[in-house]
């Protein structure tokens, strides 16, 4: 039986480096954000809490609740692409 505390605090570590990597860009004394940068940045973190509630399930041996949401990567990928890109 796998434990994946480490997983896990590695993702919300993740997350919280994440958010201090858009805080000048967003809170910064010559913050200019874009409607660009807010979609960038909420898909980005909604990708990432994805992964974390992801690993919670599988954690917690709720393979169902795991593969119904694991549909949402057809929806989040290209967003994340397009997002990069753009």
């Amino acid at each position: 039986m796998k434990n994946y505390k480490v997983e896990i605090a590695f993702l919300i570590l993740l997350i919280l480096i994440s958010i201090a990597g858009f805080w000048e860009l967003f809170m910064g004394a010559d913050a200019k954000p874009i409607g660009l940068h807010y979609l960038h940045i909420i898909t980005s973190l909604l990708w990432l809490v994805l992964l974390l509630i992801q690993l919670i399930n599988i954690e917690r041996k709720n393979f169902s609740l795991h593969r119904k949401l694991g549909i949402a990567i057809f929806i989040m990928a290209p967003l994340i692409v397009a997002t990069v890109a753009l």
